[in-house]
């Protein structure tokens, strides 16, 4: 899964590198679904997953090195219908730097859309599925 920057990642990024405004790294970040993608640019619109027991995931990533400029999760995720999350279709996927609430600092599309229906059913990103990259 490819991934599009915040307008918000990119000026704290571009500002704290060029030291004209210092960016506190999150404690930790967090994996959403959608089933109404934001404008993945501004953060502004969409609709986040909601019942079911849904909540966002702390996720973790691997360490940008050899002027990679990229990251991808270390380990899967999965929400499952009938215990964290309601039937429905979901859209796509955001990196927030809160567990609730926040800023949107990346995501992107599931393209078709992932439809579940039945107690059991997941949705799943595996370990390497969520791509961050500078590029």
């Amino acid at each position: 899964m490819a991934t599009t920057n915040s307008d918000y990642l990119e000026d704290k990024v571009v500002n704290h590198v060029l030291g004209t405004a210092a960016f506190t790294m999150p404690a930790a970040v967090s994996l959403a679904l959608f089933t109404v993608n934001p404008n993945f640019e501004t953060g502004a619109g969409g609709t986040e997953a909601t019942g079911g027991g849904y909540a966002r995931k702390a996720v973790a990533f691997t360490t940008s090195s050899g002027g990679a400029g990229a990251a991808t999760n270390t380990a899967e995720k999965k929400w499952t219908v009938g215990t964290d999350l309601a039937a429905g279709t979901y859209t796509g996927w955001g990196v927030h730097d809160a567990a609730a609430g926040g800023n949107l600092l990346f995501g992107d599309t599931f393209g078709a859309g992932k439809a579940v229906s039945a107690a059991g059913e997941t949705i799943t990103c595996a370990a390497g599925d969520l791509a961050y990259s500078t590029t």
